[in-house]
C-alpha cells in the first residue's frame, strides 16, 4: 500500500514538533469545568459511535475550524469547545504571533471517544485516513495526532520514532527511541501524525482497588489534526442534530461559563525530544521515568510478531509464542538472550558495546519452543545467548555456560570471523 508522502515540518513546527521535538505532554489542558463536561459527555457520544460502521470500522467525526463564511467555527457543545482549546493550546492560534500560519495549515479536526478495559490492547498502528485506505489503498497521515485522557485507568501509550515510507515496512526497521506516557485526567499528548503507536494492555498497572465496572475503563478523546477532511462515509460531520438528539448541545453562554474555572496559563507544557530528554515550557530540565521501575529487571512481555518493546538505549524484541518464523525474519545479525527476568549489568553492557553490530533480542525460553528447536536446545539449556545471521543463514550458540567472560569471547569470536571470512552462502549449524 502506497503512502502518499508530504512536507509536515510547517505543521510540525507551528506546533513545537520540530527538530528533536518528536512529542509534547501538557498537563491540566483543559480548563476544569469543561473537561469534567467533556467527561460527562464521552460515554454517550463512544455508544453512537459504535453503532456506525463503514467497511468494519467505526465511523470518526469531522469538525471544521472555519465555517463557509471562512469564519471561525462556533463551538455547540462541550467536546467541540474542548477540540477549539486544545487546537488553540496546539498551535497557539489565539496568539498573534502563530495566528494566520496555523490557521492556514489546518482545516479541521478529526475526532472520536476510544473506551476500553484497563487491561485491554490497542494494537500498533498509524494513524490515516481509513477512507482512503480502504478505496484507494493508499496511506494519508494526520498532520498531528492527540489524545486526551479522561481517566487514570489502563495501559500507558506507547509512540514510537517510526514511520513508514510505503506502509508495507517500517522506517527505520528498528526504532532506537520510545516515548511512554501513562493516563492522567486531563494529560494532553501530541505527537507527529505519521509515528508508530499503540498501547499493550499488560503495561496496565496493577490495581487491585480499581471498580470492575465502566468507571474504570480507559476513556479517551482523540484528535487528528489535518489540512483537509479525510474521505467520507469513515469521518462524517457531527452536527447539530446530533448533538441535539443526545441531549448535549448547549448555548454559547453555557460554553463560555464552562471556560471560566481557571486561565489558560493553568495548564503546562513539557517537550520530549529523540534523545528522551523532557523539559517543562520553561525550559527547566526533568528527569525523564524509566520505562520500568529497575533497570536491572525487565518483565517478560509477549507481543504480536511485528510488536516491539523499547527503553531509552536499548531496544528489545519480546518473541511471541512458538513463533520462530517471525523471530529469524528480520535481516542481519541478531544476538538472542535466553533467559528470565533477571538481566545481569554486565549484559547490558554488552548490548550497549556491539549495539551497532547486532540487532538484540530478549526471549523468554518457557514460550519460543519453535525457536529454540531451531538452534537445537531446550528450556534446560537457559539460560544461554545464540546468534543468528540471516544473510548467511548462520546460527551460533553458546557451547560453555553463560558468564561475563564466556559471551563477550562468543561475540568477538563471531565478529572477527566475519571480518576474516566476509560473507558465506550455506546453511551452518555451529558452536563457537
Amino acid at each position: 500500500m502506497p503512502a502518499l508522502l508530504r512536507d509536515h515540518t510547517a505543521t510540525w513546527a507551528a506546533a513545537s514538533l520540530h527538530g528533536e521535538h518528536m512529542v509534547r505532554v501538557r498537563h491540566n489542558a483543559l480548563p476544569y469545568q469543561l473537561f469534567e463536561a467533556v467527561m460527562s459527555d464521552a460515554q454517550q457520544v463512544f455508544q453512537l459511535s459504535s453503532t456506525v460502521d463503514h467497511f468494519n470500522k467505526r465511523s470518526t467525526w469531522w469538525m471544521p475550524l472555519r465555517n463557509q463564511r471562512e469564519s471561525r467555527r462556533v463551538a455547540e457543545s462541550a467536546i467541540e469547545a474542548a477540540i477549539l482549546e486544545l487546537f488553540r493550546l496546539d498551535f497557539g492560534v489565539m496568539e498573534q504571533t502563530a495566528a494566520s500560519a496555523s490557521a492556514e495549515l489546518i482545516a479541521g479536526a478529526e475526532w472520536w471517544v476510544q473506551s476500553i478495559s484497563r487491561r485491554e490492547s490497542i494494537g500498533f498502528h498509524y494513524d490515516k485516513d481509513e477512507g482512503m485506505a480502504t478505496t484507494k489503498m493508499t496511506m494519508s497521515f494526520p498532520e498531528v495526532s492527540t489524545i486526551t485522557y479522561l481517566t487514570s485507568h489502563g495501559a500507558p501509550t506507547l509512540v514510537l520514532n517510526q514511520t513508514t515510507p510505503d506502509g508495507n515496512g517500517n522506517d527505520p526497521e528498528l526504532p532506537r527511541r520510545a516515548w511512554l506516557t501513562s493516563p492522567v485526567p486531563n494529560k494532553h499528548v501530541l505527537f507527529r501524525g505519521n509515528l508508530q503507536h499503540g498501547v499493550h494492555g499488560l503495561l496496565s498497572p496493577d490495581d487491585e482497588q480499581a471498580p470492575a465496572a465502566s468507571a474504570s475503563r480507559r476513556l479517551t478523546l482523540l484528535i487528528n489534526w489535518w489540512r483537509e477532511q479525510p474521505l467520507e462515509p469513515n469521518c462524517i460531520k457531527f452536527g447539530s442534530d446530533r448533538w441535539r438528539s443526545l441531549g448535549l448541545w448547549r448555548t454559547p453562554k453555557e460554553l463560555k461559563s464552562l471556560h471560566a474555572s481557571r486561565p489558560p496559563s493553568a495548564s503546562s507544557l513539557e517537550q520530549i525530544d529523540d534523545k528522551g530528554t523532557q523539559s517543562s515550557a520553561e525550559g527547566t530540565p526533568w528527569r525523564s521515568m524509566p520505562l520500568l521501575p529497575d533497570a536491572t529487571r525487565r518483565e517478560m512481555i509477549e507481543w504480536a510478531p511485528t510488536d516491539m518493546f523499547f527503553s531509552s538505549q536499548l531496544c528489545k524484541l519480546f518473541v511471541p509464542r512458538n513463533s520462530s518464523e517471525a523471530v529469524l525474519r528480520p535481516v542481519g545479525p541478531k544476538w538472542y538472550e535466553l533467559g528470565g527476568g533477571q538481566i545481569a549489568k554486565w549484559i547490558q553492557d554488552l548490548e550497549q558495546t556491539y549495539e551497532r553490530d547486532f540487532k538484540f533480542v530478549l526471549a523468554d525460553p518457557r514460550h519460543t519452543g519453535d525457536f529454540m528447536r531451531v538452534f537445537g536446545l531446550s528450556v534446560a539449556d537457559a539460560p544461554t545467548v545464540v546468534i543468528h545471521d540471516s544473510k548467511q543463514d548462520l546460527k551460533l550458540k553458546l557451547s560453555k555456560p553463560m558468564y561475563r567472560a564466556s559471551v563477550r569471547d562468543f561475540i568477538k569470536s563471531f565478529l572477527q570471523n566475519q571480518r576474516r571470512h566476509g560473507t558465506n552462502s550455506g546453511t551452518r549449524k555451529e558452536e563457537l
